[in-house]
């Protein structure tokens, strides 16, 4: 110790000793010290204050002292590398060297502040010896005790660390295992670990990765503005998810989901995982089928055509499908003699099978001789039905006949009844109430007939046709619309113009399902016999 790193302490008076005694008996390492056995150490020893930055001991020193730390923080160091610090009052700083008399293994420095030290010098050991072995017997007894503890917290440690570096050992196999990049970026936006997949589709090496931000290894053809919403997004703790399109120099145009989570700890963001999928070939597949839903629902408007402008009657229709292309059929014509020919239906489910079947059931209307009664023109359709249809396939049916002075002929096959609003009366007629089995499910000599109906409209008179997708509309409870919210429709609504009464119509579906998924093909249609 040289002394010019420290400043001997005045001579403490008895106030002055009290008061460390006191200290000394209220920290840990004297606690079970009588104050006399702490006293006959306080009487031997000189108090010393070093200041900051002070050796308090050096390294490869012998000592000749023993050393208690009052007050202060010192520091532990061998080989110029901090070992640990020491601020607990009664602290021993180095009984190894002391009581071997060996090289000091260590040196002690003071940290930030002024160190109180309590130096008890070897000539005064012979008067207090006893007391002396018995402090550092103690204290060695405690030290051991605490090493002890340390240690069995350090094999936990150490068991807790290898889990931990299994665990991601585990994670980074299955990661460069992965299909998808993926990278780890710390706070900033620096590269920690990016995996197999990331290397082999940048073309990057780790070296050209690891370190970088990763704006620096952005792909050459996403647009400026994909960069600042995601880091707009994920600096406030959200997570980033979009789908990126670019070019990529040997794979061609790439199309991949990216995903940028925030891994938080507490309010503070530590780290960002980023994980990008190739999606190509599900693109590639969705815009095929995009491109032939699209030819689908062409063909199928050019199918159905639009109805023939006839100068007795006015139409209007509703059309909502469900996904695209219609299972819901409307087929009409009108012949030589002025007379209207009108078919409504629904085939099995919806998309593409249902469209196929409206597909055949308009081209077998097309060969039907139209002359033959409404019944018997429903048992020829079935026929042709029942030998093209794939099993368990079927449509229902509502074909009728409607002349120049308002003659009307009908036959239903399994078809919701059709609603007849007349002008002069506030309730409704339902027609076509009677049984009858679907189109395409057996032969004809099976049904044998299909119930025939007459009636005569008059001018002002409509009729309203409409599929189950209309009334087996569901809302949120899975409730349906029902045949009862139908009518209370019509009748609050009959006043309103065919366009209008369907404008409405789609408002009333839309709103009762209440953000619940429309499940089935939606349709409905008016005719209007003459002025009202």
């Amino acid at each position: 110790m040289g002394e010019s790193f420290f400043t001997d302490v005045d001579e403490p008076t008895e106030e002055e000793k009290e008061h460390l005694i006191e200290d000394l008996q209220n920290s840990r390492n004297f606690a079970n010290f009588p104050k006399d056995v702490v006293r006959q150490l306080i009487m031997y020893s000189d108090v010393i204050e070093y200041p900051k930055d002070a050796e308090i001991l050096t390294q490869g020193q012998v000592s000749n002292t023993a050393l208690f730390l009052m007050s202060g923080t010192v520091q532990i160091l061998q080989d110029d590398q901090e070992i640990l610090k020491l601020r607990r009052t009664g602290d021993l700083l180095d009984e190894i060297s002391f009581i071997n008399h060996q090289p000091c293994p260590i040196t002690v420095k003071v940290w930030t502040e002024p160190a109180k030290i309590i130096s008890v010098a070897n000539k005064y050991l012979q008067s207090i010896g006893p007391v002396f072995d018995e402090i550092i017997r103690q204290m060695l007894i405690g030290k051991l005790h605490l090493t002890i503890q340390k240690a069995k917290r350090l094999v936990v440690l150490t068991e807790h660390l290898s889990q931990r570096q299994s665990h991601l050992r585990l994670f980074q196999t299955t990661a460069d295992q992965s299909l998808d990049r993926i990278m780890f970026l710390d706070p900033y936006g620096k590269v920690l670990y990016a995996n197999r997949a990331f290397l082999q589709m940048t073309e990057y090496t780790e070296k050209d990765v690891i370190g970088k931000h990763y704006m620096k290894l952005r792909q050459a053809d996403y647009p400026d503005e994909l960069y600042e919403n995601i880091h707009a997004i994920i600096v406030e703790g959200n997570q980033f998810r979009g789908v990126s399109e670019y070019q990529s120099p040997t794979m061609g145009n790439i199309y991949e989901t990216l995903t940028v989570t925030p891994i938080m700890e507490g309010d503070t963001i530590n780290h960002y995982v980023a994980i990008a999928q190739n999606i190509t070939a599900k693109e590639e597949k969705r815009k095929k089928e995009a491109e032939d839903l699209k030819y689908g629902i062409e063909f199928q408007r050019r199918m159905f055509g639009d109805i023939p402008k006839v100068s007795y009657l006015s139409c209007s229709e509703l059309q909502l499908p469900h996904s695209g292309v219609s299972g819901d059929i409307r087929h009409a014509s009108i012949n030589e003699k002025d007379i209207f020919y009108f078919f409504y239906g629904d085939a099995t489910g919806h998309g593409v099978k249902a469209a196929l079947i409206t597909a055949i059931v308009c081209n077998a209307l097309n060969g039907i001789t139209q002359e033959n009664t409404s019944d018997q023109i429903l048992l020829d359709l079935n026929e042709i039905l029942a030998d093209s249809l794939p099993e368990d396939n079927f449509t229902t049916g509502f074909f009728l006949k409607i002349k120049p002075n308002g003659e009307l002929e009908y036959a239903n096959a399994g078809h919701s009844v059709i609603f007849l609003i007349r002008t002069d009366q506030s309730s409704f007629e339902l027609i076509g109430k009677e049984p009858a089995v679907p189109l395409g499910l057996f032969p004809s000599d099976f049904i044998k007939s299909y119930p025939l109906g007459k009636t005569t409209l008059y001018p002002g008179d409509r009729l309203f046709f409409y599929t189950d997708g209309v009334t087996e509309a569901q809302n949120r409870n899975q409730e349906m619309f029902g045949e009862e919210r139908l009518e209370l429709f019509l009748q609050n609504n009959r006043n309103y113009d065919g366009n209008n009464i369907l404008s409405n119509l789609e408002k009333e579906l839309y709103e009762y399902r209440n953000g619940a998924d429309q499940i089935d093909d939606i349709s409905a249609c008016i005719i209007q016999y003459g002025e009202s």
